[in-house]
């Protein structure tokens, strides 16, 4: 029997710095008004964001305490985002970008779409699982996605009351003019920033391949790097 090994050098493992600050920051916003501009598409503006439903969830099982409270975070933010980065931006990633990079963005973005079993919200999840996909291959690390994906839950957790209080005192026009230009300028910055990384890495003499390459694992050369995929 041919025994499973998993190997760890392509799940990115590596810490991230500084210099992502930027780059997650805008993924962050982007990726919070992006989701909450689509659904308020779907629903035709008749709710705020199905996206916040966490907030429902939280405040339905928080009896008060530090202890539930924290226990809530670990469950519904923590855990899920761990959890969904190593299977999606970790396992699928590594598997599919044998076939090309697109693949592994378009169906590890899928899969983790249709995980959620929502056709309706479908749009939403699928848009996530890109600017998530994307943050890992900017920083080359699983751990800045995950870190990423939590401050989105936490969003979804503790968000609402925020989000639908800047909606009524706005008014529903100036409240989506707000998300929109909003989102626009962060997915600009994330994009730029995502570009500034390659140009260091180009300038450092880093492999241009997406994958993390570490010893032993062979070096990928330009010729065969699935960058020139995309």
């Amino acid at each position: 029997i041919k025994a499973l090994t998993l190997d760890f050098g392509r799940f990115r493992l590596s810490l991230f710095g500084p210099g992502h600050l930027l780059l997650l920051i805008s993924g962050l916003i982007s990726l919070t008004t992006g989701s909450i501009l689509i659904d308020h598409f779907i629903t035709g503006g008749t709710e705020l964001s199905s996206n916040y439903d966490l907030w429902g969830v939280f405040i339905s099982k928080n009896d008060g305490g530090a202890g539930n409270t924290l226990y809530l975070i670990l469950a519904y933010a923590a855990l899920p985002a761990f959890c969904e980065e190593f299977v999606f931006r970790g396992l699928l990633i590594s598997e599919y970008e044998k076939r090309s990079t697109t693949a592994a963005v378009l169906l590890s973005s899928l899969f983790f779409a249709l995980l959620h079993f929502d056709i309706e919200r479908f749009p939403v999840y699928f848009f996530a699982g890109l600017i998530l996909a994307l943050t890992l291959y900017a920083s080359r690390s699983i751990l800045a996605a995950m870190l990423l994906h939590f401050c989105n839950n936490m969003i979804g957790i503790f968000g609402r009351p925020y989000i639908q209080t800047l909606a009524e005192l706005g008014g529903d026009g100036f409240f989506m003019t707000l998300l929109t230009a909003a989102f626009l300028l962060s997915t600009a910055i994330f994009a730029s920033d995502a570009a500034r990384l390659y140009r260091n890495y180009a300038r450092l003499n880093l492999s241009s391949a997406y994958r993390t390459i570490d010893p032993p694992y062979p070096e990928i050369t330009p010729e065969s790097s699935p960058l020139e995929e995309m």
